[in-house]
């Protein structure tokens, strides 16, 4: 089981932002998975929103693609309480 705080793929918008941003460095799932630490099956499960994401791997994830965490948070509804 994952440790820390995981994040849901409100609507895939998380999932879909890592491709879209991974696409743009031109980097394959398998050169991310070896960045983040994960497989290569992983990423894909996190950019189709089939697992959730735990926010040490987002960290990661973000660090690997050059951006901040805050790119892949914004505009999610994180609000489960409405």
């Amino acid at each position: 089981m994952a440790k820390g705080i995981v994040l849901p793929n409100e609507s895939r918008k998380l999932g879909s932002r890592i491709e879209e941003l991974r696409k743009e460095r031109d980097l394959t799932r398998q050169q991310l998975a070896e960045a983040v630490g994960v497989s290569r099956i992983s990423i894909y499960h996190y950019e189709n929103a089939r697992y959730p994401i735990t926010v040490e791997k987002l960290l990661l994830v973000s660090r690997a693609l050059g951006t901040t965490i805050d790119y892949f948070l914004m505009d999610l509804d994180l609000d489960r309480t409405r």
